[in-house]
């Protein structure tokens, strides 16, 4: 049995040393005192410590092992950062080793988990310290910034990790992973029994619970909330079913936006929703603008009515334009407006860019497309889509899809006046 298990074993390090150092991510370019040295998937997997998991929530952390806190909590696995956000951890170790460590519960609570300072890290006899690095693993192409720094004063500085995730909209959660490595022999004892770590988390929007997709039945109004707003194809499936295959409404948690309309056949969806300012179309255009932007882009398998809150606006302005902002360019659409619940409504089968203003524009040209760059493809329908971000627009790419105009009623005369019911 030893024999066979050592083959396996064998078998395994081969294949693992085989693909390791193209599984993993290149490094990238990051700021601070980093080592930006890849870390191959075989010394992750191998080289490396990390939190190891004893029971479910709970872990074993080696004497001298180093990891990252937030918030007076671990940073596991399990633990998601949203994209295009900064974060700032701080970098621990064990004093002794710590078995059986809810990963929820307290670190300062815990006088063996440690903060790791500049005086741990001193040399007897040297003129320098011993030196930590932060080596980039896999899943880093969704970082954006990751910086070894100091906080405090003197030798009891502590160090610290700031990372900043990218504007990303996808419909997937990428697993991220560093390592943390203490170069050179510091006095702490602790730290020369360990001295690295490997510490791990998710970058990504949060997946629909499967309890709260289940809990809608026929003619229910969906909930699309920013914590969560990605739907998964085999959520929106049952979704679709329990609704009896009809029409199903969508209401923004905020009441910015609804929509009605059918899902069927629908893939993975990315909802998220915001009301930042395009930048390109503010610097061009001298007035007032109102946004509602679902950044991934989302395509329904036929046209529904979509309906657009404007009661922020509609004491300060008479009328108002509304547009669709893609490839560079604004595309007016036909609304209608429902005064008694202060809505501009109009139907399409694609959710993306939609831009309001009380003053119509006439050059609808924000920027201009190169002549050498095709032109980004349609969204297949039912997909949400995602995208890196733009510089020429401030918005993710993912947003300038092109859309075919029978998704869409476009105006090319009138406008919407905005006179509330009394």
């Amino acid at each position: 049995m030893k024999k066979a298990f050592s083959l396996l074993l064998a078998l395994a390090l081969t294949l693992i040393m085989g693909i390791g150092v193209y599984a993993a991510d290149p490094a990238q370019e990051v700021d601070g005192d980093l080592d930006q040295i890849p870390m191959p998937l075989e010394n992750n997997l191998l080289g490396a410590r990390s939190l190891v998991y004893a029971s479910e929530g709970m872990v074993n952390i080696d004497q001298g092992e180093l990891f990252l806190v937030m918030d007076d909590r671990i940073v596991e696995p399990e633990m998601l950062l949203k994209p295009d956000s900064e974060y700032t951890m701080d970098v621990y170790y064990a004093d002794a080793d710590v078995t059986n460590f809810d990963v929820t519960s307290s670190v300062a609570a815990n006088t063996d988990l440690k903060p790791l300072t500049e005086n741990d890290l001193k040399i007897t006899g040297s003129n320098t310290n011993a030196k930590l690095r932060l080596r980039s693993g896999k899943g880093t192409s969704v970082i954006a910034s990751a910086k070894l720094d100091t906080t405090g004063v003197g030798a009891s500085k502590r160090y610290q990790v700031k990372f900043e995730t990218k504007d990303l909209y996808n419909t997937k959660q990428t697993e991220v992973e560093y390592r943390l490595v203490i170069t050179g022999t510091p006095d702490n004892t602790s730290l020369q029994a360990g001295g690295e770590g490997t510490v791990a988390f998710l970058v990504g929007h949060g997946i629909m619970d499967d309890d709260d997709v289940d809990s809608y039945g026929e003619g229910d109004t969906v909930t699309i909330s920013n914590d969560a707003p990605i739907w998964t194809k085999k959520q929106i499936e049952r979704l679709v079913e329990a609704n009896n295959y009809k029409a199903i409404t969508l209401e923004h948690e905020d009441g910015s936006w609804t929509y009605e309309g059918r899902m069927n056949g629908m893939g993975d969806t990315n909802f998220y929703t915001t009301q930042d300012v395009i930048p390109s179309i503010m610097n061009k255009y001298d007035q007032d603008f109102k946004f509602l932007i679902l950044p991934a882009g989302v395509t329904f398998p036929t046209n529904g009515e979509m309906r657009i809150d404007v009661s922020d606006v509609s004491d300060d302005w008479d009328r108002v334009y509304t547009y669709l902002y893609r490839n560079g360019k604004l595309t007016r659409i036909n609304t209608t407006y429902d005064s008694q619940d202060d809505m501009i409504v109009f139907r399409t089968n694609y959710l993306g860019a939609f831009v309001m203003t009380p003053v119509e524009i006439t050059d609808t040209t924000v920027l201009e497309q190169p002549t050498e760059v095709s032109p980004a493809p349609s969204p297949a329908p039912g997909t949400g889509v995602g995208g890196t971000n733009n510089p020429n627009t401030g918005i993710p790419a993912g947003m300038n899809l092109i859309v075919g105009l029978g998704s869409l009623s476009l105006l090319t005369a009138g406008t919407v006046i905005l006179r509330k019911r009394k």
